[in-house]
């Protein structure tokens, strides 16, 4: 997933054009399709893992790796080769960008808190699950679809701010 979503989110230019209303709504109903499938696919490894054990829960999950692979293999190449550019340099333009632009700041700190918080909520939660209710890894689909539901509705609600914001900034 760490390589999969920045490999989706870099295609979509290349697929669907520049425009950045179009990308901005393509990248809302990407966002909103990954939080279904925070609420989908625990359940389905939930399901997955109490019928066939874990080792064939993981091949099955590293098949779907390996089909994603083979598609984004298959997309068109970029034109041009970006310019090699230093990874410091990069950080450094990208941090320049995030002091002079307020909004940009605003959603990089909170998607950072969101995400810090869902890093530290998913330890607890197996802590929970196994060692508190003393349940089986099965409850972790459901707990995981859980969350994925305030995911969604985090997504939803963020679409109309998004489009304040351009309007605001336009």
């Amino acid at each position: 997933a760490a390589m999969l979503d920045p490999a989706i989110r870099s295609s979509l230019p290349r697929l669907l054009g520049r425009d950045e209303d179009v990308l901005a709504q393509i990248n809302g109903y990407v966002e909103g399709a990954n939080q279904l499938l925070r609420i989908v696919a625990p359940l389905v490894g939930a399901g997955l893992y109490a019928l066939v054990g874990g080792p064939a829960s993981l091949l099955a999950t590293a098949a779907v790796f390996v089909v994603a692979a083979a598609f984004f293999a298959r997309l068109p190449r970029a034109t041009a080769a970006p310019a090699e550019r230093n990874a410091l340099a990069n950080i450094r333009d990208g941090i320049r960008v995030l002091q002079h632009h307020r909004p940009l700041r605003s959603t990089v700190l909170v998607a950072l808190l969101a995400m810090g918080s869902i890093g530290a909520l998913e330890p607890a939660a197996l802590a929970y699950i196994f060692e508190d209710l003393g349940r089986e890894a099965a409850w972790l689909g459901p707990v995981l679809a859980l969350q994925g539901v305030g995911l969604l509705g985090g997504v939803l609600a963020a679409q109309p701010v998004v489009k304040k914001w351009s309007a605001e900034v336009a």
